[in-house]
């Protein structure tokens, strides 16, 4: 997890160059053909946005990483990297319970 300072280190940055090149996520820039990339010195945090605006707060923290050609940005999900955790997680498939019809419960 990235210290107080927010900033990922060298060690953090080498563990999601490997598991980004163990998953295939290494592709050229889809924007300039740059076959390079830097990965960023800070998570980020997607926003939510709800029918009043942006929820101050809530969002999905994500490594960035950005070519180094032209700094086409792409994030994945910092969850992937085990430097975030859900809130509560989505219940899967099984879990959930079909409603009867007609029901609105």
């Amino acid at each position: 997890m990235p210290d107080k300072t927010r900033k990922l280190s060298q060690a953090e940055k080498e563990h999601v160059a490997k598991i980004l090149t163990e998953k295939k996520a290494t592709k050229e820039c889809p924007i300039c053909g740059n076959p390079t990339w830097a990965i960023g010195e800070n998570l980020v945090l997607h926003s939510l946005f709800g029918s009043g605006g942006f929820m101050i707060g809530a969002g999905f923290p994500s490594v960035l990483v950005a070519c180094n050609n032209c700094a086409y940005f792409r994030f994945h999900s910092a969850m992937l990297f085990g430097f975030a955790q859900p809130e509560s997680a989505p219940p899967s498939s099984t879990e959930v319970e079909k409603k009867p019809e007609g029901s609105n419960a």
